[in-house]
């Protein structure tokens, strides 16, 4: 399905610890455990960006999940107040309202995001239209199964969309538990705009 085509959505507006959130679907009947799961969804990663702001200023160095061993492996840097300021932008943008939307699709469909022929598009776990422009998509998949990456996703879309992140095709997509970037080469200035690098840098740090 190309992104420009006119589909029907439902929607509510929900109330976070946060703020507002407008939860859009496509099926009609989404159903109270699909709107639970997603608003579950939305509070996690909020929780997660701002405990990682929190312990970004309180220098926190433990052995475990500690800050500087964090900036290395997904910045490869120290530049912790870039990574701070860029995490606020994020934080502040969440509460000022967004639009999450689920897919009613299974995430084993390819999403035709870019305009190109279904069977020539990857598996597609989010997006967010123009990368800044419009409301964050999460994989349903993700969000009924998977929390953890359906938090890491949100995180990823939201970096696009408020903090005006990019992405550096296999060199800055990470493996699916966080190890380590799919492909080297990416360098630490971009790892600094990196959407994957945060998301990842706040499942490690904030994410419960």
């Amino acid at each position: 399905m190309a992104l420009g085509d006119k589909v029907l959505w439902f929607g509510t507006k929900k109330k976070t610890s946060f703020g507002n959130v407008r939860l859009k679907h496509r099926e009609l009947f989404f159903g109270n455990k699909a709107e639970r799961k997603s608003l579950k969804t939305v509070e996690k990663a909020y929780a997660a960006v701002t405990a990682t702001i929190a312990k970004i200023s309180m220098g926190d160095a433990t052995a475990a999940g500690g800050v500087r061993d964090a900036m290395q492996k997904y910045f490869k840097c120290q530049q912790k107040l870039t990574v701070m300021a860029k995490l606020e932008l994020v934080q502040n943008g969440m509460k000022g309202g967004f639009a999450f939307k689920t897919d009613n699709t299974s995430r084993q469909r390819s999403i035709n995001v870019f305009g190109d022929a279904p069977d020539e598009v990857d598996l597609t776990e989010g997006y967010v239209r123009g990368m800044d422009a419009g409301d964050i998509h999460v994989t349903r998949d993700y969000i009924m199964n998977n929390r953890f990456q359906a938090v890491r996703v949100l995180i990823h879309e939201a970096t696009h969309k408020f903090a005006q992140t990019d992405d550096f095709d296999e060199q800055g997509y990470m493996e699916a538990d966080g190890s380590d970037f799919r492909e080297p080469g990416i360098t630490s200035a971009q790892c600094l705009n990196n959407a994957d690098s945060y998301a990842y840098f706040c499942m490690a740090l904030g994410y419960t």
